[in-house]
């Protein structure tokens, strides 16, 4: 803040000087002539005055006496070469008088009186009051200087607290406090990077935490598949006979086959939670939601669960979506609610005035409404029956997906009684083939 201040001032002075050196060449003609016009006027003010008075001054000495300032006797010759040398002349009152320039500062007045001509030496009567003026000048510049000094501390003050504030909580954060956040000024030109760094280290904080959580949970996670793996592997070196070892090698198919579905809901989760890029394409969503039941109905098939589907009214619902995030998010909505349904699940494509609508619902047991917001966090299941299976990644990465397309999940209770996991997706533009 000193080096600002002092450059700010260094600067005003700099401006100043130049303001002065410029108005002192571009006007000492001008006020080269005024001046005189001033001392003319003046000193014939004077001389009418002194000689108003009784009794009136008759003698160079005597006006000398009353003006306070050399005067000085001329004779005739003298008078006509004032007059052929004269700057202007003026005549008032039987007085008449010429200036005369002596130098570039300093003139001479030379006066026709009934007792004679005579110099006057007029620019004394001006000393006192240009020294009076330059006075008044240099304390002019010294306040403006000062109220210059004075506005940039006050508009310079602000700003050095709020990047003082800033500064502490930069350091703050470096030392590991990711709670720690700046005081956000009204207005200014701090204040939106004040809210960047608030933002960002939220974003911070949220991504170490989610790191955190995923270390833990993934670690605690993989240990239960990875020992049932080991415990098969023994069973299979210690299998006697080809059926005992068949047996065997099925179970570690199956552990392994849950290894690989958590891995893969893991890399999931951290491409939706990350913004990983999305292929936007357009999409006929409708029939993309058909064809991806109909690989659900191939690949799980549940003869004990219905899976029904309603449609749009009209043909087709174009949308700007990822087609695999689609899939995706789909396919983890129906493992979802076929491990929960008790007998049907519905898929539902509406198109909405500014989105596509895709909700699937079941009528199993569904969730408490105070529950709902954290079905959808990572690795949270629910002490309930509905969600204690699965890894606990599945509506989380449903979340993720759908959130990166700009819209949010919402989870409700659905016709069929059981929970409704709805998800929207933004209109594109009707493929031309």
């Amino acid at each position: 803040m000193r080096r600002f201040v002092f450059r700010f001032v260094l600067g005003a002075v700099a401006m100043l000087v130049a303001y002065e050196v410029v108005q002192s060449m571009s006007s000492r003609e001008e006020e080269t002539v005024d001046e005189a016009w001033l001392v003319a006027g003046t000193t014939h003010a004077l001389l009418a005055e002194a000689f108003e008075t009784e009794p009136p001054p008759r003698t160079p000495a005597a006006l000398a006496a009353r003006l306070g300032v050399p005067v000085a006797a001329l004779t005739e010759a003298d008078w006509q070469v004032a007059q052929g040398r004269a700057l202007f002349s003026t005549r008032d009152d039987g007085i008449e008088l010429v200036v005369l320039p002596m130098d570039e500062e300093s003139w001479r007045v030379v006066a026709a009186l009934p007792s004679g001509p005579v110099a006057i030496d007029a620019w004394a009567l001006f000393e006192e009051h240009d020294e009076a003026v330059d006075l008044a000048h240099l304390l002019s510049l010294m306040v403006l200087a000062l109220g210059m000094t004075a506005l940039g501390v006050a508009l310079v003050a602000p700003p050095a607290r709020q990047l003082r504030r800033l500064a502490q909580t930069a350091r703050a954060l470096e030392d590991g406090d990711l709670t720690a956040r700046t005081e956000v000024p009204h207005g200014g030109l701090v204040a939106p990077v004040a809210r960047a760094m608030n933002a960002m280290a939220a974003q911070i904080q949220r991504v170490v935490g989610w790191q955190d959580l995923m270390l833990q949970t993934v670690a605690h996670e993989l240990r239960t598949p990875l020992a049932r793996v080991r415990f098969v592997a023994q069973r299979v070196a210690d299998a006697i006979d080809e059926v005992e070892r068949a047996a065997a090698l099925a179970t570690l198919d199956a552990d392994l086959t849950e290894l690989e579905d958590l891995v893969s809901s893991v890399l999931s989760l951290v491409r939706a939670d990350h913004g990983a890029a999305l292929e936007r394409v357009s999409v006929d969503v409708d029939a993309l939601v058909r064809e991806t039941l109909d690989r659900f109905a191939r690949v799980h098939p549940t003869p004990s669960i219905a899976l029904g589907y309603v449609g749009p009214a009209a043909t087709g619902a174009w949308a700007s979506v990822d087609p695999t995030a689609v899939r995706r998010v789909l396919d983890n909505l129906l493992r979802n609610a076929v491990a929960h349904a008790q007998a049907e699940v519905r898929v539902l494509v509406v198109q909405e005035d500014t989105a596509i609508l895709v909700a699937v619902e079941d009528d199993g047991d569904g969730l408490p409404d105070e529950s709902r917001n954290l079905a959808v966090e990572p690795f949270v299941r629910l002490d309930n029956d509905r969600a204690r299976t699965g890894t606990g990644l599945g509506l989380a990465i449903v979340k993720g997906l759908v959130e990166a397309h700009g819209h949010p999940v919402v989870l409700r209770q659905g016709a069929l009684g059981g929970l409704r996991v709805e998800t929207r997706w933004p209109l594109g533009a009707v493929e031309v083939r």
